[in-house]
């Protein structure tokens, strides 16, 4: 899905980079999940994995971000600031010898969708967007390399955190589908602030951003 979005973003097809973007993050968020299920986990489908990720949440976006800021000098740089981010980003996450049931930093899917229904968003016509957005590209970098805990509901004890990321998931491909650009992105937001909302709030997340040491296997 990566390869597609960036053929995409080549042609200057939008949608269809925003639609395989967002089809990648769903993807993402089960391949982890298939392995453990049926316990083909290795060394190399990490490594492997990791590879992947930065293809479709690294390579992908900064392309998408280095056209929408006119491809000059300063979207290179731009574009470069979120690649990097992204690669220190995981990098860190396969160095890390512990999972936890939260992630540490702002995951790179869920990145690669703000930026990807802002720019979506932004091209509609909302023109404060188009202004604001380096600083909020910039802004994602920061929060992808910092160790604020973000909720990772596929390693929730309960079943329900898993059927409600594959709903909102999918209600985000639905929204794209139909227009709904704005809410979209909206819903997008709304789990990126949610790491800040939880650094100054962290008694209302402690229930939800357990160790796994706590979780049953």
């Amino acid at each position: 899905m990566g390869w597609v979005s960036m053929l995409a973003v080549v042609n200057q097809m939008l949608d269809l980079a925003l639609v395989a973007m967002l089809v990648a993050v769903v993807l993402d968020g089960f391949d982890g999940f298939t392995a453990r299920l049926l316990n083909v986990q290795s060394e190399f489908g990490k490594m492997f994995d990791s590879l992947a990720d930065t293809v479709a949440f690294g390579v992908a976006p900064a392309m998408l971000i280095w056209q929408w800021q006119n491809a000059d000098l300063n979207a290179a740089l731009l574009a470069f600031i979120y690649l990097l981010a992204v690669v220190v980003r995981l990098a860190r996450y396969n160095a890390e010898p512990r999972r936890n049931a939260a992630f540490s930093g702002l995951p790179c899917p869920a990145a690669a969708a703000a930026v990807a229904t802002g720019i979506a968003w932004a091209e509609s016509g909302i023109a404060i967007l188009s202004v604001a957005g380096p600083v909020a590209i910039v802004a994602l970098a920061c929060l992808m390399i910092t160790r604020l805990r973000y909720a990772h509901p596929m390693r929730q004890r309960w079943l329900m955190g898993r059927l409600l990321i594959t709903v909102v998931l999918l209600l985000s491909l639905g929204l794209l589908f139909l227009g709904a650009r704005g809410a979209l992105f909206t819903l997008v937001s709304a789990y990126v602030l949610s790491g800040l909302i939880g650094a100054c709030l962290p008694s209302l997340f402690k229930q939800s951003l357990r160790s796994e040491s706590d979780v049953r296997p």
